[in-house]
Parts: structure tokens; C-alpha cells; sequence
């Protein structure tokens, strides 16, 4: 069964997987793409990276490609995590910096809308008092 979308989950899925051997070296690059939410689209959109990361068997071991693969991808994904991470924190603290920066001018605002509501509400009653015999 499909798991439905949480519509506030962000989910990364890797979609390419590069396999490098030097002597008893793997490397292991992924390319992973994280889909935010639609209704933060605009704010994070498709965040995109490439990480890469080697497993190193000791000299004394004997060489396992596939072991060599795992763990390679292991720490690679990791790493592509991290970078995915990095980036959706360095976009909230900028949208943070925007939202701290419009509150005072909000909360302005709102108190000039409230006195000029207030007055005009006098004004209007002043108006209609003014022109009752008309």
C-alpha cells in the first residue's frame, strides 16, 4: 500500500547512484533531489545536490566491492542529507530575517488602520450631527 504524502513532510529520493574503484577504494556519488510541500514551493522549491564519499578498506583487509559500495553510499547519503538540511535552514533563517523584518511594520500599520478607523468612525458622527437638519 502507498503511503499518502504528509503535506508538510519534505522528502528527498536519490536518482542516481556512481560507483568509483581505486585499488581498494570505493566511491560511491549520489545525485538526490528534496521536494518540499506545495504550499512551500515558493519559499524552498526542489533543492538539488550531489554528494560523494569513499570507503577505505584497510590495507590489511580483503577488498569486498559490494561492502565497499554499501558503505560508501551509506556515507555518501548521509552527507547529501546534510546538505539538503543545510539548505532548508539557510532558507528559513532568510524567511525568518523577512518576517522579523515586515512584523514592525505590521504591527504599524495595524495602528495607524485603528486610530484612523476610530476617527473616521467619530468624524462620521460628527458629519451626521452637523447636517441632521438637512
Amino acid at each position: 500500500m502507498k503511503k499518502n504524502f504528509d503535506r508538510f513532510d519534505i522528502a528527498m529520493s536519490i536518482y542516481k547512484r556512481e560507483y568509483k574503484y581505486s585499488g581498494k577504494n570505493v566511491t560511491c556519488t549520489i545525485s538526490a533531489k528534496a521536494k518540499t510541500p506545495k504550499a512551500f514551493e515558493n519559499i524552498f522549491g526542489t533543492i538539488e545536490v550531489v554528494a560523494d564519499s569513499t570507503a577505505k578498506c584497510h590495507p590489511d583487509d580483503a577488498f569486498d566491492k559490494e561492502l565497499g559500495e554499501k558503505i560508501a553510499e551509506a556515507k555518501a547519503e548521509a552527507k547529501a542529507y546534510k546538505q539538503v538540511a543545510t539548505s532548508i535552514n539557510k532558507k528559513w533563517a532568510t524567511l525568518m530575517d523577512t518576517i522579523e523584518g515586515i512584523y514592525p511594520m505590521k504591527v504599524n500599520f495595524n495602528s495607524k488602520a485603528n486610530r484612523c478607523i476610530k476617527h473616521n468612525a467619530k468624524y462620521i458622527k460628527f458629519l451626521s450631527k452637523e447636517n441632521a437638519e438637512y
